[in-house]
């Protein structure tokens, strides 16, 4: 009996072989150097419109000391606004 093509799957398994570690090396890689990266402080948000953050915040305020929001909104609205409801 002859063999047929016995020496045309070894470069071809080869390859795929080769091909898959590359893809599996660089995704290792990749996946170890996002986790290596310094990640900057987000900047400050700034307000586009300054008055109307103090209008909400006076609005806000109003509305809890005539007891019309619960302490957990005014919680969540701390949370929200840390700088303008201390």
């Amino acid at each position: 009996m002859r063999k047929l093509g016995r020496r045309a799957v070894s470069p071809l398994v080869a390859t795929i072989l080769l091909v898959a570690l590359s893809i599996a090396l660089g995704s290792f890689v990749m996946s170890i150097s996002k986790g290596l990266t310094i990640q900057e402080e987000s900047p400050k948000k700034s307000s586009l419109c300054p008055a109307f953050d103090e209008q909400l915040k006076e609005t806000v305020l109003e509305k809890y000391n005539e007891k019309q929001i619960t302490q957990e909104q005014m919680v969540l609205l701390r949370s929200i606004f840390p700088d303008e409801l201390k």
